[in-house]
């Protein structure tokens, strides 16, 4: 009985044999990448920033507490706003809405209490845009590396940015 019933399928072209299909694989083609449009330099916008710090200390089980996460916060989006005020620009967190940027710093110190890090930065409707890095030379304030790597950062604010993926520029967006 079973074996009517597969030989009606076959005559009827109701079920395809693994065999059958093997011939019939896709090739996987990637997808090509879609430049992002060229962002003009930013000037007087009142900016959500949602600013996330994280701090590692390798071979020790040491957390900062609430007071130190909040107070290095605070001085960050301090910083952005001083550095964004001769642009016209504010920084806030956003309050239930979308963030304009998402901005996460990564904080390494070392035995030494010596820090390296990156600023990640994502958003603009972009998704990740870029990363700062300050890792080749450590620094004795974990303050002064989160400044510089916001100063970086700001940079891309100031001046606007392009997609950097190749075939991207920003003469041809």
């Amino acid at each position: 009985m079973r074996v009517k019933m597969m030989v009606a399928a076959l005559c009827c072209g109701v079920m395809l044999t693994p065999m059958a299909q093997a011939g019939h694989k896709k090739k996987y083609q990637p997808q090509p990448h879609v430049c992002t449009p060229t962002v003009a330099p930013v000037r007087n916008k009142a900016l959500l920033a949602q600013v996330s710090l994280y701090y590692n200390y390798p071979g020790q089980n040491k957390h900062l507490d609430d007071d130190t996460k909040k107070m290095t916060h605070d001085f960050v989006m301090g910083y952005l706003n001083a550095d964004g005020m001769d642009d016209g620009n504010t920084f806030k967190e956003p309050d239930g809405v979308p963030a304009h940027l998402y901005l996460t710093y990564t904080v390494t110190v070392d035995e030494q209490r010596r820090s390296t890090g990156s600023l990640r930065m994502e958003g603009w409707g972009q998704g990740y845009i870029t990363t700062f890095n300050r890792t080749q030379y450590p620094y004795d304030s974990p303050m002064t590396l989160l400044e510089d790597l916001t100063k970086d950062m700001y940079v891309y604010i100031h001046e606007g940015w392009h997609d950097s993926a190749p075939g991207c520029s920003a003469a041809g967006q």
